[in-house]
């Protein structure tokens, strides 16, 4: 049994050791590091996996983040901001603030919450807000450069589970099971695909792969979060144009255009930010691609296609099956001999089980009643991983956009709110604290809907 501690580690990225090993290692596509090195050596843009400003901010003795929100009007009245349990889990998501000589500028992803996607969000201007935070840390505890991948938390997600799942009735608790049972029958052919076939065998029929995708997609919304982070990925590592080249020399990625990305081919979900419906028709994948630059001839769409192949495969292998396989069976006799039972599966799939579970949770009808509970009691391993670990600000490790988090329950972090006169010079925001604020971080996640990527219904 692996205990909750090595559960979050697995779930973590140093980012020294990553730029440090991959130097001594071989580029190949059956491994972390091995991506990560052809992505730094090959991709036009893939320095900034070695050197980016995100690091830069998180080493900094004085710390600046904009935290953009559409609840400013709760959190004046309550004197507190919360964490959200998006993809950071149970920290306050912010984007840098870069010191630029004696200015303070957003960074491009700030600027892009900020300008577009908070209104696309929010019902009214009058509670949009950016507060500029101004953060210290010991220097004996500096926050390491050490970031969460989302992707590897499945089985996280069956632990919490597996220690509350109490609180579901006995009724509840089989349906649950069977729902999760059902959604992975329905979507073993995608899973036999993969495991059976080589990315290079795939390839040349990938649309009728993509097609097998889309309805795994459906049935498990798991795999729609695979696609979102494959497609940004292959966006911002990729691109070119004159604002890609600027944000490169400031060692930031560019994020307009795989933000960009979301809304065009997926458009229904500025209604609620839910990507777990992310499944595109892969045509309108292809023009939008086309209209950046990226994918104009048949030979790139080639190479794309290829791509998207080798990455899904990797990620949907060593993200969604057992992540130490002790005590596992052999894969191919696990597939052979397979048993359409609960227990059967958390032999192999206890990750994607996990993010079957977190995302089923939602549809129940008591989801009022108990959701909060599960998430909440994640946030609190979390918190314990983080102060274990010195970690006060994670950030968003899958591709250093620019996600960043605070870790509310740091008990070195010394921090002052502000609010910010917004600026915009030669193309680029500037900052300046206006008025403080008597505002406390606190160690408790916000009601869904104050979160800015969700709506009311």
């Amino acid at each position: 049994m692996i205990n909750k501690g090595d559960l979050w580690s697995i779930a973590h990225v140093n980012h020294d050791i990553f730029k440090d090993s991959s130097d001594y290692t071989e580029t190949c596509f059956n491994s972390d590091i091995g991506w990560f090195k052809y992505l730094n050596e090959t991709a036009p843009n893939g320095s900034v996996l070695k050197k980016n400003v995100l690091y830069d901010v998180i080493h900094s003795d004085k710390v600046y983040l904009a935290h953009i929100t559409k609840s400013f009007r709760s959190i004046r009245e309550s004197g507190k901001i919360l964490s959200s349990s998006g993809c950071l889990v149970g920290s306050v998501y912010c984007t840098p603030v870069v010191q630029d000589g004696k200015k303070l500028r957003l960074h491009n992803l700030g600027e892009y919450i900020l300008e577009k996607e908070a209104p696309k969000f929010s019902e009214g201007k009058e509670d949009v807000a950016l507060l500029l935070v101004e953060l210290e840390s010991p220097r004996e505890h500096m926050s390491p450069l050490v970031g969460i991948d989302y992707l590897k938390l499945g089985p996280v997600h069956f632990s919490v589970f597996s220690d509350l799942n109490y609180l579901l009735s006995h009724d509840e608790l089989n349906e649950l099971q069977q729902m999760t049972v059902n959604s992975v029958r329905k979507t073993s052919n995608l899973l036999s695909v993969v495991e059976d076939s080589s990315p290079e065998l795939i390839a040349p029929k990938f649309r009728e792969f993509y097609k097998l995708y889309q309805q795994a997609v459906h049935e498990l919304p798991i795999f729609g979060y695979l696609l979102f982070e494959t497609l940004c990925e292959y966006i911002a590592l990729f691109q070119k144009g004159e604002e890609v080249s600027r944000c490169l020399e400031r060692d930031e990625l560019y994020c307009a255009n795989f933000k960009d990305m979301l809304f065009s081919v997926c458009p229904d979900l500025t209604r609620s930010f839910n990507l777990g419906l992310f499944r595109p028709d892969f045509g309108s994948i292809l023009k939008y691609l086309g209209d950046i630059g990226i994918v104009t001839t048949k030979e790139h769409e080639d190479t794309f296609t290829l791509y998207l192949t080798r990455r899904l495969s990797y990620l949907i292998e060593s993200r969604l099956y057992h992540p130490l396989h002790i005590d596992a069976p052999d894969r191919k006799t696990f597939w052979r001999n397979i048993e359409w039972d609960f227990g059967y599966l958390q032999q192999q799939l206890i990750p994607l089980l996990g993010h079957a579970i977190h995302r089923l949770l939602r549809n129940m009808k008591r989801y009022p009643n108990f959701y909060f509970y599960f998430d909440q009691y994640k946030a609190l391993q979390a918190w314990n991983y983080w102060n274990h670990m010195d970690i006060s600000l994670p950030y968003n490790a899958i591709l250093p956009k620019g996600e960043i988090g605070i870790n509310p329950a740091n008990p070195y972090l010394r921090y002052k709110v502000f609010t910010a006169d917004i600026n915009k010079k030669e193309g680029s925001v500037y900052l300046e604290k206006k008025k403080e604020l008597p505002l406390i971080i606190e160690p408790r996640l916000a009601e869904l809907n104050m979160l800015l990527m969700r709506k009311k219904s």
